[in-house]
């Protein structure tokens, strides 16, 4: 599977990081080199497919909501899921 560069920007950093909090990594890595829409595809990509999950498993946790005038990214632990381990 081919992802784009934003994906597996996100990918490695699980991968090196393990649990991550999407607010810091967007905030800190990510929002210098991809627009919001950039990253909020990729994040809703991987959380549709099932390769992402928060790290209590909520059923209801997001990995963004949309907010007047923006985006607010989670601020709860994320990490890759078994299946999104396998992703290179």
């Amino acid at each position: 599977m081919k992802l784009d560069k934003c994906t597996a920007t996100i990918v490695s950093w699980m991968k090196k990081c393990g649990y991550i909090n999407l607010d810091d990594l967007v905030c800190e890595r990510l929002i210098n080199d991809f627009s919001d829409n950039k990253v909020i595809r990729s994040l809703d990509w991987l959380a549709k497919n099932q390769l992402i999950q928060e790290r209590h498993e909520r059923p209801d946790c997001e990995p963004y909501i949309l907010v007047p005038g923006g985006v607010e990214y989670s601020s709860d632990e994320w990490c890759l899921s078994e299946l999104g381990k396998m992703l290179r």
